[in-house]
C-alpha cells in the first residue's frame, strides 16, 4: 500500500470475509516506517446486524468499520475520502457513480470480476484502468476545487455527564483539542446523576432511523466498554441481561410483529412468551417481553 506522506489512509474492501485480509493489511501498516498517522479500514460484513458497526481497536491510530448492507446502499451512506478500494465480484450492482463520490484523487481501485459494463461505468466516472488489467486509478471526471487549509480543531463542551464526556472522548480521538466546562468536582452529578441506568437497545416495526441510531450506539458501548475494563469490572453495573415487558396484550402483539418480521439474533434481542418471561422473571409478564440478553445496568458516574 502507498501510504506514504499521507496523514489519514482510507481503505474501503467490499468484502470483509473473515477478517484476515484486514488483519493482515493494519499488521502491515503497524510495520512500516513510512505509514500513515492513521489507518482507517471500512469493510462490508453482511453477517452482522444491519448498519455501520465500529469495532475498537488496541491502537488508537487505526479505525476498523464493519458495515452490514448491500454495496450500493453502504456506497450511498458513507463519508469518506478513499485512498485504495478492493472491488471484487459485486455481481451486477452498479456502483460507479456512488463510488467516485467517495473516491480521492490518486486512489488506486483494485477490482476483479468487474463486468465489461462495470469498467465501462468507472471509466465515465474517472477510474483510469491499465491496459488488460481490472486495476484503475481514480483521475475525476470534474474539476474539484481547491482544499481549504484545515482549520485548528478546538471545541468547549459544556457538562461531563454521560452525553459530555462521550463527546470529548471521541473528539480527543479524532484528534481536537478540548475545553471541558463542568461546575462540579466529578462527573455525572445532574442530569446523568442517576445511581443506575439500564442499557438496551430500541426496536421498532419499521427500523426506523432512531432505531438504527440507537442500534449502532448500543452495539459500539459494549465494545468499548470492553475496552475499559467491563461492566461490573472498570465500570460500576452488571451486564446481567435485560427483559422488557410489553405494556399490554396490543402492546406484545406489535412486539411479536417486530420479532417475526426482524428475526433478529437471540443474543441481541428475543421475544419471549408469558410462560418463558415468568419462568426467567419469577414474576408474572402476562403479555410476555423482550430479552436483551447483553444489556444491563450501570451507574452512570463510573461510566
Amino acid at each position: 500500500m502507498d501510504w506514504q506522506g499521507r496523514k489519514r489512509f482510507t481503505l474501503f474492501d467490499a468484502d470483509y470475509g473473515d477478517g484476515s485480509r484486514c488483519a493482515a493489511l493494519i499488521a502491515q501498516w503497524r510495520r512500516d516506517p513510512a505509514r500513515s498517522h492513521q489507518l482507517h479500514v471500512i469493510a462490508l460484513a453482511p453477517g452482522l446486524l444491519p448498519g455501520m458497526h465500529r469495532i475498537p481497536q488496541q491502537d488508537s491510530a487505526v479505525t476498523l468499520d464493519l458495515v452490514a448492507a448491500p454495496l450500493p446502499d453502504a456506497l450511498v451512506q458513507l463519508a469518506a475520502s478513499l485512498d485504495a478500494i478492493r472491488l471484487h465480484h459485486p455481481g451486477d450492482m452498479d456502483v460507479a457513480r456512488p463510488l467516485a463520490r467517495i473516491t480521492a484523487l490518486g486512489a488506486r481501485l483494485d477490482g476483479a470480476g468487474l463486468s465489461d459494463a462495470q469498467v465501462a461505468a468507472l471509466r465515465a466516472q474517472g477510474f483510469v484502468f491499465a491496459a488488460g488489467t481490472q486495476q484503475a486509478v481514480f483521475a475525476s471526471r470534474k474539476p474539484r476545487l481547491a482544499t481549504a487549509p484545515v482549520p485548528e480543531k478546538r471545541a468547549v463542551v459544556i457538562g461531563a455527564g454521560l452525553a459530555g464526556s462521550a463527546a470529548c472522548e471521541r473528539l480527543c480521538a479524532r484528534g481536537w483539542n478540548v475545553t471541558l466546562v463542568e461546575r462540579h468536582a466529578a462527573p455525572a452529578m445532574e442530569a446523568s446523576g442517576n445511581r443506575a441506568g439500564i442499557f438496551m437497545p430500541l426496536l421498532s416495526r419499521d427500523d426506523n432511523l432512531p432505531t438504527r441510531l440507537t442500534r449502532a450506539a448500543y452495539l459500539y458501548a459494549l465494545r468499548y466498554w470492553d475496552t475499559l475494563g467491563g461492566i461490573g469490572g472498570a465500570i460500576d453495573g452488571a451486564a446481567c441481561g435485560v427483559l422488557q415487558l410489553a405494556r399490554d396484550a396490543d402492546h406484545a402483539h406489535v412486539q411479536r410483529a417486530i420479532a417475526q418480521a426482524l428475526r433478529y439474533p437471540q443474543e441481541f434481542a428475543q421475544w419471549l412468551e408469558r410462560a418463558d418471561a415468568e419462568a426467567l422473571l419469577g414474576h408474572p409478564a402476562p403479555d410476555g417481553g423482550w430479552l436483551f440478553r447483553q444489556g444491563g445496568w450501570a451507574r452512570p458516574a463510573s461510566v
